[in-house]
């Protein structure tokens, strides 16, 4: 009689030890996971009269994610323009799944980069997207197969005869290379000007971002169709500008 009470008091012992167990592991298990909460918001009159905060773009759902927390933005009140301030070390750019849910779903992410003033203005809404010459055909540069944590700049205004000075950041497959659960992500580490080697994340100047999520179908034997698809709407891109602070301040 004692023996089997000395059995079941081992199990019981066995059951509050394994109970005891899981719970650290899920303990440790959600303490590892990376913090998706947003920094504490500015106050509101830091955005100004003409905008207020965000943490999403309005269009394509971007996100900025430097120390594993995504970075409050300012929107201006009409929705054209995203301001967002960063420390000049790497952060992550992340695409909610649901950009691609009436997408192919291979569909690239372009993003086109410069300090210069007006770049945004050469968007073409409403025209054909070969029009806005930052995006238009074959004007892609392809990183590396799963990127390099680099985006290079395209300019407002090409010199003379360098038409290859138009072009944008072509991230599809494996160059979102930081992507987790319900996103897509790419990391950034360095945004260099091209043909420099001048990091436009260790200056004062403001830098444009413009995001275009590529609806346009790519057939068999690399040429482009024509069609709807081809024309730049209001939904399919957003602007940011970023500003980056010294990461020791």
């Amino acid at each position: 009689m004692s023996r089997r009470g000395g059995v079941n008091r081992g199990a019981n012992s066995m059951r509050i030890i394994g109970a005891a167990a899981i719970s650290l592991w899920l303990l440790v298990g959600c303490a590892s996971k990376p913090v998706e909460t947003a920094l504490p918001l500015p106050a509101n009159d830091t955005c100004g009269d003409s905008s207020h905060q965000a943490v999403r773009t309005p269009r394509l759902g971007l996100q900025f994610v430097q120390n594993d927390r995504v970075v409050p933005m300012c929107l201006s009140n009409q929705g054209e323009r995203v301001t967002v301030g960063l420390l000049s070390a790497p952060f992550e750019i992340r695409v909610p799944h649901e950009a691609w849910s009436d997408r192919r779903p291979n569909a690239a992410l372009q993003v086109a980069v410069s300090d210069e003033p007006g770049f945004a203005d050469l968007l073409r809404v409403g025209a054909n997207i070969d029009e806005t010459p930052y995006f238009r055909r074959y004007s892609g540069m392809a990183d590396y197969a799963f990127g390099s944590g680099q985006l290079a700049t395209s300019r407002a205004t090409p010199e003379s005869g360098r038409g290859q000075d138009y072009g944008h950041n072509y991230i599809v497959d494996g160059r979102f290379n930081a992507s987790g659960p319900g996103y897509r992500g790419v990391y950034v580490a360095r945004i260099q000007r091209r043909f420099g080697e001048e990091d436009l994340m260790r200056n004062d100047r403001a830098v444009t971002m413009v995001f275009y999520l590529d609806q346009r179908v790519l057939p068999q034997a690399g040429a482009i169709e024509t069609g709807e698809h081809d024309t730049l709407t209001h939904r399919e891109f957003d602007i940011v500008s970023a500003t980056f602070a010294d990461a020791g301040q």
